[in-house]
């Protein structure tokens, strides 16, 4: 598949989830749609896979976009919510669904996988800017925020760097 198609794949599984479980709308960027990541503080969000295919799924989103995903998940009002309660579950549970969905979607449902612990941090500015940097990923807004999406899997030639934790 080519990484075309994995990143339409890729927009599909992010927005669907996002629209089904957490009443989000994420609007893809284009080319010409200019997003300034310096004004966010991020999270991401990390799972391993193995099993007929080897690879990763992370997610990096703005802190304060998990207080509005948590709140749309559990229904609540957005000032019950502090964005890191609960150690940013509710960025876990997105990474969790997303990836079960992007899975399923380019391997079908007979393949089988065994996932890590979901790994969450806080990234610092230099991080964040050398995860993006030399990789391919996926960026939509959901209500101002960028989220941002990087498949590897072991058969990319142009893997992401990883972060070690």
């Amino acid at each position: 598949m080519s990484n075309k198609n994995i990143m339409e794949v890729i927009n599909e599984a992010v927005s669907g989830v996002l629209e089904q479980t957490a009443y989000m709308f994420p609007e893809p960027l284009d080319g010409d749609t200019e997003v300034s990541f310096e004004d966010f503080e991020y999270v991401l969000v990390k799972l391993n896979f193995s099993g007929d295919k080897s690879g990763e799924v992370k997610m990096i989103i703005p802190v304060d976009f998990c207080a509005e995903l948590s709140a749309n998940l559990l229904g609540e009002d957005i000032g019950d919510v502090d964005p890191e309660e609960n150690d940013f579950d509710s960025a876990r549970e997105l990474l969790n669904i997303v990836s079960g969905q992007l899975l399923v979607d380019l391997y079908g449902n007979e393949a089988l996988f065994s996932l890590t612990d979901l790994e969450v941090k806080k990234l610092e500015k230099d991080a964040f800017s050398s995860m993006i940097e030399d990789c391919e990923y996926h960026c939509c807004m959901v209500d101002d925020y960028p989220v941002i999406t990087i498949f590897n899997t072991q058969e990319v030639e142009n893997e992401c760097k990883s972060i070690s934790s």
